[in-house]
């Protein structure tokens, strides 16, 4: 999820991606996190031949940090929208399908030692910017 698009993977219980889906997301006012997230799993619902009724859980990986004790996000100026309290519950109860709102660079992370390219007890320092992040293993 950047300030320019959703992009959406469905994948099996195996992990594997069976579809993919992106959209475009121009605005910058008047966003309903909602509706607009839900087009985006919808498209990516359809691509892999499913109805959303069917997805059983959204991970989202975003440019920000949510705040546990209020479930607002931070660090995220650059995404309208998105600063509602309690934003996972939100686009949940909105989007029937469970969500989880995670960075973006620590999902990749997970995301590497799941997959196997990185050990468990590697260190990982993230060197970036706000539109580019690398991994390198200490």
């Amino acid at each position: 999820m950047t300030p320019a698009r959703i992009r959406v993977a469905v994948a099996d219980l195996a992990g594997t991606t069976v579809a993919e889906h992106t959209l475009p997301t121009p605005e910058r006012t008047g966003v309903d996190i909602v509706a607009r997230t839900g087009a985006a799993l919808d498209g990516a619902a359809e691509a892999a031949g499913l109805a959303r009724a069917r997805l059983r859980r959204a991970v989202i990986g975003i440019q920000g940090a949510v705040d546990p004790g209020t479930g607002r996000l931070g660090y995220a100026a650059h995404i309208p929208g998105w600063h509602v309290p309690d934003v996972a519950g939100t686009l949940s109860e909105g989007l029937g399908v469970r969500v989880r709102i995670e960075n973006d660079v620590n999902l990749s992370a997970l995301a590497e030692q799941a997959g196997g390219r990185r050990p468990a007890s590697a260190t990982s320092c993230c060197c970036g910017s706000p539109t580019a992040s690398a991994w390198p293993w200490c």
